[in-house]
Formats: C-alpha cells, structure tokens, sequence
C-alpha cells in the first residue's frame, strides 16, 4: 500500500476502510448483505429436503434415509425400524404397496444404469482399440526406420525402448495342460452346486456344505 505525507508531516495511509469480520470456526463469516452465499445454499438445501421428505410416508424417509447410513450398526438399526414400522402398521398393504413402487423405480433405475455401463463400457474399449492401433502402426514402422533405437524424440512426445528377455507366452488353445507341472498352475476351485445336491439328498455330508429350505417369494 502507498503513503503520502499528510499537512502534518506525518505518513498515512491511502484513505481506504477495511471492515474485518470474526467469526468462530462453526459460524460461517457473513458479507455487509447478511448471511453469506454458502449459509444461504445450506438452508435452501435444507428446505428442499424437509419439503420434499414432507410428502413421503414414514416408511419411505426409512428407505431414503438407507442412503445416508455409514456404519453396519445403523444399518441393522433402520432395518429393524422399517420392519418394526411395517410389522405395527394399521395399513400394511398400501404401506407395502408404496414401497414396492418405490423398489419397481429402483429395478429401473438398476437396468437403465447396466445399460449405460455397457454404452461407455463400448466407447471405452473402442477408444482404446483406436489408440493401440496408432500405437502399433507407428511401432511397426520404427522397428524398420530405427530398429536399434532406445531413445527417439518426436515434436511432442519422446520413445523409450529396451530389450526384454524371457518373456512367456501362452498358446491357451493347444496347451496339454497334463505336461505342466502342478506348481506351475493356477486352479480355481468352486462347489457345482446341482452334482452335490445329489450327494446331500442322499444323506452324505460333507464339511462346510448343508441344504436347506426356505419360502421364495416374487413380486409381479
């Protein structure tokens, strides 16, 4: 900031007031307007949700509140209420009835997100198609140019290259997998679950594997 001497002789400083405001760290600092921009978008938030969450039913802000859960004990905690609320409710079919809808919106929500995935999935791996083939083409036409190269530069961009030795390829197709030794497979294992419910059905037990029955139910 300049100075200039005043009638006085003495320095000043140029004729400007700075307002200074404090605040506690949990106070958000307010303009000379008022409340401050940030206040002011979480009350707006704020509203919103109480209006919004003014039209649901008690057993849909349970559903909506599963989204703001953060530990497994709330969690079981609302669970235990949604099914405590439904279990005392006067109304249990159009309170069910609601919430099924609101399952229906989510199935929905469910296949048009899978969808999308798959969309950009595509997109995605064409774009990665495109740039492994400049790659290749350009890698193609440096090993005859400059097949001895380990260092060239471009305008923009520079290539490295090294030799490596002993790498291992894999002919999947004709491999007799009866040569390999068995330290050098990687099996995975899982239980066919129809050929050992036949072993169950007939009273051979086996560790960690049992039958059971249960109620399976659908919603059409």
């Amino acid at each position: 900031m300049t100075t200039k001497p005043t009638s006085n002789g003495s320095k000043a400083s140029t004729q400007q007031k700075t307002q200074v405001t404090t605040a506690s760290p949990s106070t958000p600092v307010t303009s000379a307007k008022g409340i401050s921009t940030q206040l002011k978008s979480q009350i707006s938030s704020f509203d919103l949700d109480i209006q919004r969450k003014g039209s649901l039913s008690p057993i849909e802000i349970f559903i909506d509140s599963l989204a703001d859960v953060e530990t497994d004990e709330e969690r079981d905690e609302l669970y235990q209420s949604i099914q405590e609320y439904l279990r005392k409710s006067e109304q249990f079919e159009q309170e069910a009835d609601r919430i099924l809808h609101l399952r229906q919106k989510y199935l929905s929500l469910v296949q048009a997100r899978k969808q999308e995935v798959k969309r950009l999935n595509a997109l995605a791996s064409e774009a990665q198609h495109k740039a492994d083939q400049i790659e290749e083409r350009i890698l193609d036409v440096m090993s005859i140019l400059h097949p001895n190269e380990t260092k060239y530069s471009f305008p923009s961009f520079e290539m490295k290259s090294k030799m490596v030795s002993n790498v291992v390829d894999v002919d999947y197709d004709n491999i007799d997998w009866e040569e390999i030794p068995l330290d050098c497979k990687e099996v995975s294992v899982s239980i066919k679950k129809s050929m050992i419910k036949n072993h169950l059905k007939h009273g051979v037990q086996f560790q960690g594997v049992k039958m059971r029955s249960h109620r399976a139910y659908r919603f059409e």
